[in-house]
């Protein structure tokens, strides 16, 4: 049936010790605005609250949950959402009519602002984020998708259709498949300097190419214009078959601006110079700049030995003097 969850849930521990766990369960959870939950423990861990039903719907009306009541409870506690199977079995009872509804997919369609705790979403299939959410202070996401289902084969997705905004730091990582391995992204938000290598800032990733990354806000790149005497922005991964980059790469939804490199003697030339079969893009797009190099250009990617992108796009303008020069688009042969 339905749940609807309304009054105050209170497993805080005020004086000592951590916060405890609640779960709202049922086929639907309907979450009131004026419902107070809390796991907050000022002198521990903090807990954890988890909506579990089918299908679930984030929306500022007629959904289940707005995203005003998730940023008031969030303030106090960890969230989890995990979706069920729409097809239930039921063991030792008896099922009503009407229990084999729905998919198993979470769609976040309005705003969620926290500062701190974990937002966890956990669908058994599909998450679907069309609004945008506001990480900040030690807020963190993670996505668990295709739960239902094992990693080998399984096609579930999450699909990134609004900006994802998320503090510095270890704190975006995802899930496929209920066996599957998490992959763990450094969250950047800063171009970083001319020559970096820190691998806690766009220019940085070069000194640490097997990491995961995403990208925590948009960047402007404008100044890249003047580094290295005129040459710009050092492509990530510059020698094809060795120094590549290996990692994943997620930009959730932002974009890089007026990105320049001007390299015309140098192969292997984009915001990625090289990236291996491991790689994936996605979610990213690089808005206006330049890209110049010799063979193998383009402005997300020059060199792709087998790699996934998935959902990017570049608007800059590309030119090399070598062959397999991709244009100002999603490069050669991928497209959005």
């Amino acid at each position: 049936g339905t749940t609807n969850v309304g009054g105050k849930l209170d497993a805080s521990a005020p004086n000592s010790e951590d916060g405890g766990f609640i779960e709202t369960s049922a086929k639907n959870v309907k979450i009131n605005d004026e419902a107070v939950i809390t796991t907050a423990a000022p002198k521990g861990k903090t807990g954890t609250w988890l909506i579990d039903p089918y299908d679930f719907t984030i929306a500022a009306s007629g959904g289940d949950v707005t995203g005003a009541a998730l940023t008031t409870a969030l303030a106090s506690s960890s969230v989890t959402i995990q979706t069920l199977s729409g097809s239930v079995s039921c063991t030792g009872v008896t099922c009503g009519s009407g229990n084999s509804s729905g998919n198993g997919d979470i769609f976040v369609n309005d705003n969620i602002t926290w500062s701190q705790n974990t937002l966890t979403l956990n669908a058994y299939r599909n998450i679907e984020i069309n609004s945008e959410l506001f990480g900040s202070g030690t807020a963190q996401l993670s996505l668990l998708y295709g739960q239902g289902a094992v990693a080998l084969g399984n096609t579930a997705i999450y699909d990134v259709n609004a900006p994802v905004n998320l503090p510095a730091g270890n704190n975006f990582s995802t899930k496929l498949g209920s066996n599957g391995t998490t992959v763990s992204y450094y969250v950047i938000t800063n171009l970083g300097a001319d020559g970096s290598r820190t691998g806690t800032d766009l220019q940085g990733i070069q000194g640490f190419l097997a990491r995961n990354y995403a990208l925590g806000g948009n960047i402007d790149a404008t100044e890249t214009s003047g580094w290295d005497t005129g040459k710009g922005f050092s492509p990530l991964g510059n020698t094809a078959g060795m120094n590549v980059f290996t990692g994943q790469f997620d930009g959730l939804g932002h974009s890089i601006t007026n990105l320049t490199i001007n390299r015309p003697s140098q192969n292997g030339v984009g915001l990625f110079g090289y990236i291996s079969p491991a790689s994936i893009l996605r979610n990213v797009g690089l808005l206006g700049g330049s890209v110049s190099g010799y063979y193998h250009v383009g402005g997300l990617v020059g060199g792709n030995e087998a790699g996934t992108i998935m959902n990017a796009y570049s608007t800059g303008s590309v030119t090399g003097g070598g062959y397999s020069v991709g244009g100002p688009g999603v490069l050669r042969r991928w497209e959005k």
